[in-house]
């Protein structure tokens, strides 16, 4: 026989810090009855509750005016697929000369962030560029 759901409940909120940024965006602690703590994204606090139910880790709230702080309803939409294609119709680009052959080349801004953040060197042209980087380094003649 399953569990009722009379039974079942949610932990109750006990505490709720100030809100705060995180990474741009207005951002709180709430502590819970059960003793577990979540951080709620403001954006997505005032979606849940429009709609009326949480929302699932791949739902995306985004800001039409594209300000993290701007959590007015009417400033948001939410939908998985159309925030992708959003930002994948107009990918950010950044240009640079490659180390290694002196050449001009651009990648995209989400990648040359992801290796910077990785610690790793470049960004190059190229898988080429980059293994001759690295053989030279190797060698020590870098």
């Amino acid at each position: 026989m399953g569990i009722e759901s009379s039974n079942l409940s949610m932990p109750k909120e006990v505490y709720r810090s100030p809100w705060f940024y995180l990474e741009g965006y207005l951002a709180c602690t709430v502590k819970y009855s059960d003793g577990t703590k979540r951080t709620i994204l403001q954006h997505r606090e005032t979606m849940e509750r429009h709609l009326g139910r949480s929302l699932h880790p791949l739902e995306h709230v985004h800001h039409k005016n594209e300000n993290r702080t701007d959590n007015r309803l009417s400033n948001l939409e939410m939908s998985a697929g159309d925030h992708a294609r959003l930002h994948r119709d107009d990918p950010e680009m950044v240009e640079f000369v490659c180390p290694e052959c002196g050449l001009p080349a651009q990648k995209l801004a989400r990648n040359v962030r992801h290796n910077k953040k990785m610690g790793k060197t470049g960004p190059f042209c190229g898988r080429s560029c980059a293994g001759s980087w690295s053989q030279r380094q190797q060698l020590g003649r870098g």
